[in-house]
């Protein structure tokens, strides 16, 4: 079976999307929208006079409205499946008809092996269709009843299960996904073969395997430009999710934008006076010389030179380098540690906590990992790792340390009075010393990788096979972290902190392969 799934639709352009679905070679069994503004596909009329679909069809005035949906389901074999998101008023919800239209809220949808149920709305604030967790578990388990029991479930909700790609970073970060759900996932794992879903603006196009379940995020971001996610699943035996992009006029008028910020160093403002100078693309930074007029413009000032370099590394494929970095010249002789930590940002200068695990791995891959099991005893963390320093006199090699780990791991020792001298040199940054380090004078070496240049970005260009983990990011990390110092579970405890530590893990593991990889080139390298 052959799905197609998208969700909060909000901004991105229906026509295109219509276009796409105009251009596929085969037609898939069923497309799925997993909610929010849906009044957009099918036009609701004005909501102060509550003039909805129903009202238009009694006054006989459908046909001066564009039933998107109805056009949509035509690209499909089987139909149209939407439920409604959080952000949609509840009279909305008749803005869900036409031929092969399916509201999947209170109904199941079986085709083959499978049967579709559906999930309206969310269980957080805000919104406009929200539903208590009680609501909701009750909700799931009448539902089940209806399912004929030799049927696979595929689960399309609004919002995803708790946990799973559910972290919300707009009014704060946090898990807003659904409890219910995920315990009705939980209790039914034999039977759930996917659970679509939407919601989670940052987490939309990703996927994440649960048990036997693969839970999909189909959802869009609604700044202006973004461009609309779909997901393109083949259900088999197993579930395989590649993505596809729709790119409107806006997106369009962006698109020369997002290939010069791909650029190291160049944002938002650079790409615009770039393209100003009649330069778009990233070939074209390539061939800039010290000649064009942009080398001395005040924008540019002290990193022209640095882009152009990064550029023709892009355009080559492979990393450009013009000396050897002078800490990798002698290494060898150096005490070297890689080094990670996980902290609450909010908590190093003032409390309740700051620095929540210290992962440290030798060049053997040999791991030491000192973890806070109660914040009451951060301190005793803290003056370990300074005895331990005191001792092994390191030389600690971390990723972006110098904006993130090592100054919280200050704030943290400042907040309990303890010294801080003795870490304040034993840092090197693979990032700003070496990758990113934004003066010419100290740039040795220019990478092929796109302008975040984040670990994980640069681990994959050389080829790291990272592992499927529980926690993806250090956002999901301190949240799991919290969970971690409330749960009563002691094997679910247990559970959290085995996640937090191969995190880490993992982490010091990519800085260490980085490392290796980058030491490799400079020592291949001939002036």
């Amino acid at each position: 079976m052959k799905l197609i799934a998208f969700s909060d639709w909000r901004i991105q352009s229906i026509e295109k999307l219509i276009e796409f679905l105009q251009r596929l070679n085969e037609k898939p069994d069923y497309i799925i929208y997993a909610g929010d503004d849906i009044a957009r596909f099918n036009k609701v009329g004005d909501r102060s006079r509550k003039d909805s679909v129903s009202s238009i069809i009694h006054r006989g005035e459908v046909d001066r409205y564009k039933n998107y949906f109805e056009e949509i389901a035509k690209f499909s074999v089987h139909g149209l499946l939407v439920v409604s998101g959080n952000d949609d008023l509840p009279f909305v919800r008749s803005a869900i008809r036409g031929k092969n239209v399916y509201n999947l809220h209170g109904q199941v949808v079986v085709n083959g092996d499978y049967a579709f149920i559906g999930l309206e709305g969310s269980t957080e604030p805000p919104g406009l269709l929200i539903y208590s967790e009680e609501d909701v578990w009750l909700y799931l388990n009448s539902m089940l009843k209806e399912v004929p029991p030799d049927k696979k479930i595929i689960l399309v909700s609004h919002t995803p299960p708790y946990s799973l790609l559910d972290i919300g970073i707009r009014f704060g970060i946090r898990h807003i996904g659904s409890r219910s759900l995920k315990r009705f996932l939980d209790e039914n794992v034999e039977r759930i073969k996917m659970v679509i879903c939407g919601h989670v603006h940052s987490q939309g196009g990703k996927t994440v395997k649960y048990k036997n379940c693969l839970v999909v995020n189909c959802a869009s971001h609604d700044n202006e430009g973004e461009l609309g996610k779909l997901a393109i699943i083949k259900v088999d035996k197993k579930v395989s999710v590649e993505w596809s992009y729709i790119y409107d006029e806006r997106c369009e008028k962006l698109k020369e934008i997002r290939e010069l910020k791909s650029i190291p160093l160049v944002g938002f403002s650079r790409a615009k006076i770039l393209i100003k100078n009649g330069i778009t693309n990233v070939f074209q930074v390539a061939n800039l010389d010290d000649s064009h007029s942009l080398a001395r413009h005040p924008s540019f000032e002290g990193s022209f030179e640095l882009i152009v370099r990064y550029a023709r590394a892009k355009v080559l494929g492979k990393p450009i380098i013009i000396g050897k970095h002078p800490f990798f010249r002698n290494i060898d002789s150096r005490n070297v540690y890689f080094f990670d930590a996980e902290y609450n940002s909010a908590g190093t200068k003032e409390g309740s906590y700051g620095i929540f695990l210290l992962g440290l791995m030798n060049s053997e891959g040999e791991i030491r990992q000192i973890f806070l099991d109660d914040p009451k005893y951060e301190k005793l963390l803290l003056e370990g790792f300074l005895e331990w320093v005191q001792k092994e006199r390191p030389i600690l090699i971390s990723y972006s340390s110098k904006s993130a780990d090592k100054p919280q791991l200050i704030n943290s020792l400042k907040r309990f009075n303890l010294p801080t001298h003795t870490i304040e040199n034993i840092f090197f940054d693979l990032f700003y010393d070496c990758l990113f380090t934004q003066k010419r004078d100290k740039q040795y070496i220019f990478l092929p990788v796109e302008g975040d240049m984040s670990l994980k970005s640069v681990a994959d260009y050389f080829g790291y096979k990272r592992p499927d983990l529980e926690i993806k990011d250090g956002f999901q990390a301190l949240i799991t972290y919290n969970e971690y110092l409330f749960a009563s579970d002691e094997r679910y405890k247990k559970k959290l902190k085995e996640n937090l530590l191969e995190y880490n893990r993992v982490d010091l593991d990519m800085v260490r392969y980085v490392f290796s990889k980058i030491k490799t080139l400079f020592d291949n390298y001939k002036s």
